[in-house]
């Protein structure tokens, strides 16, 4: 007899408790983002910026390693595509290195990998399905993002915060790898969200075309032009450079939309396989 996803619930009901979890998470992280952040840098005082940094330094290399231990030794006792899996760890340890050096201007930003990880866990045991737990934890990564830009703070704000989002989406991968490694199932359920006539599907490709419209109109633009005629910017700023130098001597590069936009499409599809390595799709022993 084939068992049920573990996160098949058969009653809405009993997910509720699951979501109310997914839903405290990530407002605290998004209503809470501005105090959390004052606190940090006040408690540990950020202008002390090599000290600053070494404590995330070392906060991050702690729960990189628990995270790689913990999840390699379940990968090895599963005994199955063992070296498409670990692969599937090397890129996501590769993205996570590579956004810390080139992305980050303070260290203290790595806590978005474990902040996103912990969503999509959440929103994997809600689901039970690969591709749809990415999608929805991009997601709500985006919507942190543009709060940030059009309602917290836009004054501060110069630019819609792609590097952040793309350390949001590295960080769902990183739940997903966690959730593969540590919650084994048998059978991934179908898409329900994603079908091409699903209503998210369709949300967005309105959504897209709302957005177009606008860029069209001139309401919104891509980046600020002394004397342009759009009402509204994604960009507050010039940017005629790849590369920006920050304070204390950081060098990062500033993720323009459309780069963006390709990127986080990109991380989504390379984790798309992955589904097939954590699931038994026959699970013959089983009676």
């Amino acid at each position: 007899m084939k068992t049920a996803p573990f996160s098949s619930f058969k009653h809405p009901s009993s997910a509720l408790p699951v979501l109310a979890l997914l839903a405290l998470a990530w407002g605290f992280m998004v209503f809470g983002h501005d105090y959390i952040g004052r606190t940090l840098a006040n408690s540990w005082d950020i202008n002390a910026r090599q000290a600053f940094n070494a404590r995330f330094t070392v906060i991050g290399g702690v729960m990189g390693a628990v995270f790689l231990v913990v999840c390699l030794i379940a990968t090895l006792r599963s005994g199955r595509f063992i070296i498409q899996k670990l692969a599937y760890f090397g890129l996501t340890a590769v993205l996570a290195l590579l956004a810390f050096k080139y992305l980050l201007v303070v260290n203290s930003e790595i806590m978005h990998f474990p902040q996103y990880a912990l969503v999509a866990v959440l929103v994997y045991v809600l689901l039970g399905n690969f591709p749809e737990t990415l999608f929805f934890t991009i997601f709500l990564g985006i919507l942190d993002e543009a709060y940030q830009f059009f309602v917290l703070a836009p004054e501060k704000t110069s630019y819609v915060d792609f590097n952040d989002m793309w350390l949001n989406a590295i960080g769902g991968a990183i739940g997903l790898l966690i959730a593969g490694s540590l919650l084994p199932r048998r059978l991934a359920p179908k898409s329900r969200y994603l079908s091409p006539r699903s209503p998210v599907v369709i949300t967005i490709i309105m959504t897209t075309l709302v957005v177009a419209l606008l860029f069209f109109t001139g309401i919104l633009g891509y980046q600020y032009t002394p004397g342009g005629p759009d009402k509204y910017y994604l960009m507050r700023q010039t940017l005629d450079t790849f590369w920006t130098k920050a304070d204390f001597q950081v060098t990062y590069h500033i993720v323009r939309p459309l780069e963006g936009l390709i990127g986080l499409c990109l991380i989504w599809a390379a984790y798309l396989p992955m589904e097939r390595l954590f699931v038994v799709e026959n699970a013959e022993s089983d009676t």
